[in-house]
């Protein structure tokens, strides 16, 4: 049975829907096979998109007919068909012409009170970049771009690393302060120069919930404490994100990886807004590659649309599988259109 396939390695080809699906940036050329395909004719189904793509056949391989597809300058999708000597299609490939997206970003070393910081520098912090960018680009054709870089110094100190885990806590309402950019700050006293700052005494929040009628034991308190605390860290580092910059990358010395949870395992994270939205930016551990920021900035551009259980996929060697390993870098049809949506 005729069918179309990847070259080996290549990106951007969808063969789990019907018809197989493939991508290609403007002004980019890519190869296809087909398979089991000798006889048949292979063309445009309609012949105006020569405006958009052009089909021309190569030397063939031992794994069948090779077609390199080329892409003008605007983006369209549209279909090729290979057909039998009566003219009937046996085999179909859609082709979508994606349009350039880059992302100005804004590339941070965070720092904390006592200059904990990562040990990566910015030559370092750009090659993760890049390989993010080999994963994204080939089949989004979608690119992050340094806008900028530089430290994020914090007010406070984070011996054990950054929090990475956010149960939820009790807080009175009195604690709800405005004027927070990205996330609202949740704290005894008002946003000040330094913005939302973590609680010092848990005294205050234990009187401020009897005042609201909320009685917790010594155990539970002490938790609730210690939520609010690693809630209030992530809303000050938040709320330092520039609005005129896409996304940011924030390279941390650490997560806090102290008290179990999702925290011990994570290669990079994503923070979500009190909406539960991811926020344009994520904070990136030096273990963590370039796989790993490419798999944190699609959760923030798959934000609005599902992708299955916990915002995760299960298709084989998907990038967004929850726990992807080295081989995983692929990106569905429906999730690439959902980050590039042209044509």
């Amino acid at each position: 049975m005729a069918t179309f396939a990847p070259v080996a390695g290549q990106l951007g080809f969808d063969d789990l829907v019907t018809p197989a699906w493939v991508t290609l940036a403007t002004d980019a050329s890519k190869n296809v096979i087909l398979k089991d395909g000798a006889g048949l004719s292979v063309a445009l189904r309609n012949p105006g998109d020569k405006a958009f793509l052009t089909v021309t056949e190569a030397a063939a391989t031992g794994a069948g007919r090779v077609f390199t597809l080329t892409a003008k300058k605007i983006p369209k999708t549209v279909f090729i068909d290979a057909t039998n000597s009566s003219g009937t299609p046996v085999v179909s490939l859609e082709v979508a012409v994606k349009k350039p997206i880059t992302l100005n970003t804004f590339i941070h070393f965070v720092f904390d009170k006592a200059g904990r910081t990562t040990r990566l520098g910015l030559t370092e912090a750009l090659q993760t970049v890049e390989v993010a960018n080999k994963i994204m680009q080939p089949q989004t054709n979608l690119k992050i771009v340094r806008g900028d870089s530089g430290g994020m110094r914090l007010p406070f100190e984070m011996p054990r690393g950054v929090p990475a885990d956010f149960p939820n806590f009790h807080a009175p309402h009195s604690f709800d302060q405005p004027g927070g950019t990205m996330m609202q700050c949740i704290s005894s006293t008002p946003l000040g120069p330094e913005g939302c700052m973590p609680e010092t005494d848990i005294n205050v929040l234990r009187v401020g919930l009897a005042r609201a009628k909320v009685v917790l034991d010594a155990e539970r308190l002490q938790r609730d404490f210690e939520a609010l605390r690693a809630t209030q860290m992530l809303t000050n580092m938040v709320n330092r994100l520039s609005p005129r910059f896409d996304y940011h990358i924030l390279f941390i010395a650490d997560f806090d990886r102290g008290q179990g949870g999702f925290a011990t395992t994570t290669g990079a994270f994503t923070p979500l807004a009190l909406n539960g939205v991811e926020i344009n930016c994520c904070l990136m551990p030096p273990a963590a590659r370039g796989q790993s920021l490419a798999h944190e900035l699609c959760h923030f551009l798959l934000r609005t649309v599902h992708v299955g259980p916990a915002r995760h996929s299960t298709g084989k060697n998907q990038l967004m599988r929850q726990a992807p390993g080295l081989s995983d870098i692929n990106i569905s049809k429906d999730q690439a259109n959902a980050i590039n949506p042209s044509p």
